[in-house]
């Protein structure tokens, strides 16, 4: 098994669209058995949004610039705030 991320804006994301392309190549790559994701500075709002809009298949997220991780259902599986005093 491969485990493989892609940065949401313009890498993905490029001159407003996803091409077909681009989720042909994700659904060949999970269809082996290979895990997908995707990594950005995005909010989990955001970028939950643009997956659901673009129906790009992911096997797991990393948000805020790691700041949360979570599995396809939307569960968190890690996530670390900073305190006020920072």
């Amino acid at each position: 098994m491969i485990v493989f991320a892609s940065d949401y804006d313009g890498t993905l994301y490029k001159n407003r669209e996803i091409t077909q392309y681009d989720l042909d190549a994700i659904d060949a790559f999970r269809s082996k058995g290979n895990l997908f994701g995707i990594v950005t500075g995005r909010t989990i709002h955001s970028i939950t949004t643009e997956i659901e809009k673009h129906q790009i298949p992911v096997d797991f997220l990393v948000g805020i610039n790691g700041g949360i991780v979570l599995n396809p259902d939307n569960k968190e599986l890690f996530s670390s705030t900073m305190t006020e005093n920072l």
